[in-house]
């Protein structure tokens, strides 16, 4: 019976590739990932080297009809807390979700990034990274959270 418990517990990560960890923010976030998957990456954290670019994708439910998504990045670093500069296309989500927009709301989003690591930081050092769409300021319709290591 236990066996049974520990592997139904395991199969959704397998299965669905990264643990998926919600922004602990608490902002209004009204659609969880649903998935995470890294290319190269199979629990967290992720071993990334200075660089290098990192592909993923997640998926999440449109909370809303929406015709128009942002994407922003943070990083926190020994407790500091700052925003990463995402290429400019990539800031427009509609631009790197399947389907493009508009959304409806339940539509379930899959959306596809290849980040650039362009960082100062190396060496090990541990990284905390936060994925965010918005679809209005101060509305979050996900947030990934992703543990990295930056070599």
């Amino acid at each position: 019976m236990i066996f049974r418990l520990i592997v139904a517990s395991l199969l959704p990560t397998l299965i669905l590739g990264v643990q998926v960890l919600t922004c602990p923010d608490h902002l209004p976030i009204h659609a969880p990932p649903i998935d995470l998957q890294i290319d190269g990456c199979d629990a967290q954290p992720c071993h990334i080297n200075r660089g290098d670019s990192v592909s993923m994708q997640t998926r999440f439910r449109a909370a809303v009809y929406t015709d128009e998504m942002r994407l922003a990045l943070n990083s926190t670093v020994f407790g500091v807390q700052r925003p990463v500069e995402l290429p400019y296309e990539m800031q427009n989500a509609c631009n790197v979700i399947d389907g493009n927009c508009p959304v409806n709301q339940g539509d379930i989003l899959t959306l596809r990034a290849t980040i650039p690591v362009e960082t100062e930081v190396h060496g090990g050092v541990p990284v905390e990274l936060k994925l965010y769409v918005s679809h209005a300021p101060g509305f979050y319709c996900t947030c990934v959270l992703v543990n990295v290591v930056i070599h």
